[in-house]
């Protein structure tokens, strides 16, 4: 866009042809982006496939209404009265209840702030619809409505960004902790295991005090019956 408009000041392009149409669908795929970064998961080929048939249908759509609207922007007409600017409110009300529905069906991570994300230009699409219907004689291009929906819509987006930052590391240090007691009774169980093994020792250390004191009583006893042979002999 900022590509196009600089060509348009150079005198290249004709401002009032190129810009409303692709104003319009370039604030749709600017939402388009940011609800397919909420709403798709890593490995969703499905999703990933919708969003660009969705993304392929915008572009085809933007050329469609700038060759429609050409004839008209050559007779200084406004972007309010033909039937492909109300076509591009209809599109941005269609495409941001739907993915608003979606979030609020899935409830991913962070959907309030997501819902209230694109609530926005929905409410501004659609009271600039039904301005331009009531009212045919507006004047103007850009949609100024359209304009303030995303100055206040689009930094919401960042906020979404940071919190699932810091989510995802409270979460990190949740499992780190849940890893870290884990290892706790574990470390007890081997304290316990020890236990019969100190045991077993103690046992077997007792076996060998009385082993001794056997082998001593036995020495005793051989002595004495030396003695006993050798008083015999003597008599």
């Amino acid at each position: 866009m900022a590509a196009i408009t600089s060509l348009a000041a150079m005198g290249i392009l004709y401002y009032d042809v190129i810009i409303p149409p692709l104003d319009r669908g370039a604030s749709l795929v600017t939402f388009l982006l940011i609800g397919w970064a909420l709403i798709t998961r890593p490995g969703n080929n499905i999703s990933n496939k919708v969003f660009v048939g969705v993304l392929i249908f915008v572009v085809v759509t933007a050329m469609v209404t700038l060759l429609m609207w050409e004839p008209a922007a050559m007779q200084s007409e406004s972007y309010t009265e033909p039937f492909d600017a109300k076509l591009w409110q209809g599109l941005h009300i269609g495409a941001l209840t739907t993915m608003m529905t979606y979030l609020a069906w899935r409830k991913p991570v962070q959907w309030e702030i997501g819902i209230a994300l694109f609530t926005l230009p929905a409410m501004a699409s659609g009271v600039y619809l039904y301005l331009s219907v009531v009212f045919p004689t507006l004047s103007g291009n850009i949609t100024a409505l359209n304009r303030i929906a995303d100055l206040a819509a689009l930094p919401m987006f960042a906020m979404i960004v940071y919190r699932h930052i810091i989510h995802s590391l409270i979460e990190e240090h949740a499992g780190c902790s849940r890893s870290m007691t884990a290892r706790g009774p574990d470390r007890h169980k081997n304290i316990g295991s020890a236990q019969p093994l100190t045991a077993l020792q103690e046992r077997l250390e007792h076996l060998q005090k009385e082993w001794d004191v056997l082998e001593a009583r036995m020495g005793e006893l051989g002595d004495s019956k030396i003695e006993v042979s050798q008083s015999k002999h003597g008599e």
